[in-house]
């Protein structure tokens, strides 16, 4: 079996939740034999470093490259809102995507086209036309939610009103992507449920975020906080610019003790003016893995997203406590699991923090809860089984 995996941006290095859910699918696949093909856009604000390619050049049989200036234009963005185009999706469609997808088609025979995300969207017809494989859409995520959620939060009226707009542009999109794949793999449940709902005939099926180690342990290296997550993504910035104006203050001097530590990439200039004491921005960091073993809660405050964190599952498997909002954990957890800590409100975030800090069974219960979780519903191995199989049933039909 021959599969194209089409990326929106290039995945790697492994620093982000997308880069991670790409190549976890791709590694697994490999293993089970799968001839893997990757068309990954070499964006403006993630380009392809050769150094970090040799890394993973021999993961696939072939790897395409489109380059893609995606970075943000004001001026672009005002003429596709006066045009009445999204300007997300606009960047993702030009002249010279077209032109390299035909080149590739003509020389190559897939039976599967896999499309990660809906900036990938533009390219279906081109695929239709160019290809009989089957297209399916992984869904890492409903994206008009996310803005949707964005503009609800929003206090600027001017900002408030061209988000609303987006979210509008963007969900008539997706909704008419749904429709034009054959088949949908949904991360999340939660989002499944909300596809299935908008129209009952819309073929989909539920494909977990898959991990291939699991650490359990007992080890507490400390009890400070910890944040990481690119900060181009919206919700991530909001979310840090919330937790750090509303709740950080008032958590700070109730726990003296306690740190935060943030990192990422593309974090604004604003946020170093927050270090105070206790307070860190490490910024970009060379070891995702090395950084979240140095702290002992992972935070994660967001307040606007959807899919799942994949964070969250890889610090679940890795038997870290985790400190979300319910949007953060969202698809993750239900009423009475053991394995995550819940806050939406300064209250909130208190007793869990409290909970962590001053009770001595609360970190050792969770991690234990959180790996045990992981091992049940998040093995790629299985996942990736599951995935061969439904792409076997789907050439069937």
């Amino acid at each position: 079996m021959r599969v194209l995996i089409c990326c929106n941006q290039i995945p790697f290095p492994l620093k982000d939740g997308y880069s991670m859910a790409c190549m976890q699918i791709i590694k697994g696949l490999k293993s089970l034999q799968v001839t893997i093909d990757v068309l990954a856009y070499n964006t403006s604000k993630k380009p392809k470093k050769e150094n970090v390619f040799k890394e993973f050049e021999k993961e696939v049989n072939q790897w395409h490259f489109i380059d893609v200036d995606n970075h943000i234009s004001y001026l672009g963005a005002t003429k596709a809102l006066l045009s009445g185009k999204n300007y997300n999706l606009s960047r993702f469609q030009t002249t010279q995507i077209k032109k390299k997808l035909e080149e590739i088609l003509k020389t190559n025979n897939y039976d599967i086209i896999q499309l990660e995300g809906l900036y990938l969207a533009p390219i279906i017809p081109t695929l239709r036309i160019h290809s009989k494989a089957k297209i399916i859409y992984r869904s890492h995520n409903i994206e008009y939610l996310i803005w949707e959620r964005i503009a609800k939060s929003e206090v600027n009226y001017i900002k408030k009103a061209y988000l609303k707009i987006l979210s509008k542009q963007i969900q008539r999109l997706e909704k008419q992507c749904w429709r034009d794949v054959d088949n949908i793999l949904s991360i999340s449940k939660v989002d499944l449920k909300h596809i299935k709902k908008f129209d009952k005939s819309i073929s989909i099926n539920y494909l977990p975020y898959g991990v291939d180690q699991f650490q359990a342990s007992s080890i507490i290296p400390n009890k400070h906080l910890y944040f990481i997550g690119s900060m181009d993504w919206l919700p991530n910035l909001v979310g840090m610019e919330w937790f750090i104006k509303d709740i950080w203050p008032s958590i700070s001097k109730k726990f003296p003790s306690l740190e935060l530590h943030i990192a990422g990439r593309n974090i604004p200039n604003v946020f170093y003016k927050h270090q105070k004491e206790r307070l860190y921005i490490h910024g970009e960091i060379e070891s995702a893995k090395e950084f979240m073993n140095e702290y002992g809660i992972m935070l994660v405050p967001l307040k606007s997203g959807s899919g799942v964190r994949i964070k969250i599952i890889e610090g679940l498997a890795n038997s870290k406590c985790i400190l979300s909002t319910r949007i953060g954990a969202e698809g993750l957890f239900e009423k009475g699991n053991a394995h995550i800590l819940i806050a939406d409100t300064l209250e909130e975030f208190e007793q869990q923090i409290d909970k962590c800090i001053n009770l001595k069974d609360t970190l050792p219960k969770i991690m234990q809860e959180a790996n045990l979780y992981a091992k049940m519903r998040h093995d790629n191995s299985k996942i990736c089984n599951q995935l061969l199989s439904h792409y076997e049933t789907l050439l069937l039909t």
